[in-house]
């Protein structure tokens, strides 16, 4: 009877390291979908909070060219600087995950070159003495292909 105890012991220590294991695994399973998801989730934020500033940076920068005082100026170089620290950290994000990476950096021109190019327009309205041109690309640029691919981004 003592053997068949141990053998029933043995079986049951099995069966208990057997379910332990599954539950190890299934939390570190949906520990890493978690991430994910919150990956994903901060990917979204930037891409659509970029949408919503490239639309700000255009009024900013009108209302400069339009009024030409200090807390328009002010506004736009704020906006300008949101956006291109949402833009930094997306292109660190792209760097480290393959499928960002081929979102952002693999098409001709890459999204990357487009903010970027974007951005130094909206930087050189204030410098420049004739600034209605630059506002036309940048209002180009800010509704077209700029907020085109953000919003493939938040899609993707």
């Amino acid at each position: 009877m003592s053997h068949d105890a141990g053998k029933l012991w043995k079986r049951y220590g099995i069966a208990l390291f057997l379910i332990l294991t599954i539950i190890t695994v299934s939390h570190l399973i949906e520990s890493h979908a978690i991430q994910k998801a919150e990956t994903d989730a901060e990917i979204i934020s930037l891409s659509a909070k970029q949408s919503m500033l490239s639309q700000q940076i255009v009024l900013f920068a009108q209302a400069y060219i339009d009024d030409g005082d200090l807390e328009a100026s002010q506004n736009l170089s704020d906006a300008l600087d949101e956006f291109e620290r949402a833009h930094m950290t997306l292109m660190a994000d792209a760097a480290r995950e393959a499928s960002l990476g081929s979102l952002y950096l693999a098409r001709t021109p890459s999204s990357d070159e487009i903010v970027l190019d974007y951005i130094s327009i909206a930087r050189a309205i204030p410098e420049t003495p004739y600034p209605d041109a630059l506002l036309n690309e940048l209002k180009f640029k800010g509704t077209g292909i700029v907020l085109e691919r953000l919003d493939e981004a938040v899609a993707a």
